[in-house]
């Protein structure tokens, strides 16, 4: 499956964030392995190196787009007083800036999704949003969904407030 940096940032920063949380709920560095922590170490695996090739694309897009000492891109790249930013003109700036982005949302990097048998309670929507399509499906995030909200239904009808009659006195 491929997808694009900026949802494998999403992933990364969800999938750290939950694994925090399970050490702080459960007093364990690192948290206990389940089949969920299980397959976000799986992906996450898989997902290493994905910042370095990512950053190279972004080097490439500063490359193309920079001021050089003759037109036309031809000759020597001309950089910055501090000899490692590259210079670039309004137009240039522009067009590497509107490239990264659209860089960022392109699906360029391949991985292989493992979805986990199992999901912990617990999980907020965010989570589930950013792990659909790397450890959860997205059958088993609308199961979840559908459970979630099955449940508060169920909540909100036994945990209603009693009623309060035109008098002010509690109606059963």
């Amino acid at each position: 499956m491929k997808t694009s940096y900026k949802k494998i940032m999403g992933y990364m920063n969800a999938a750290g964030q939950f694994l925090q949380r399970e050490s702080v709920r459960t007093g364990q560095t690192p948290p206990p392995r389940t089949r969920f922590s299980y397959a976000i170490e799986r992906v996450t695996a898989q997902l290493i190196g994905v910042g370095d090739k990512y950053n190279d694309e972004l080097s490439r897009i500063e490359i193309n787009n920079c001021l050089t000492s003759e037109p036309e891109g031809k000759g020597k790249i001309l950089y910055e007083a501090d000899g490692k930013t590259p210079q670039f003109d309004r137009p240039g700036l522009l067009e590497c800036s509107n490239k990264k982005i659209a860089k960022a949302n392109e699906d360029l990097f391949e991985f292989e999704p493992y979805f986990a048998t199992a999901l912990p309670d617990g999980l907020v929507e965010s989570e589930l949003i950013y792990f659909t399509g790397f450890v959860i499906s997205q059958e088993q995030a609308d199961g979840y969904r559908e459970k979630v909200i099955a449940d508060l239904e169920k909540s909100t009808t036994t945990d209603a407030a009693p009623t309060v009659d035109r008098a002010g006195a509690g109606a059963e």
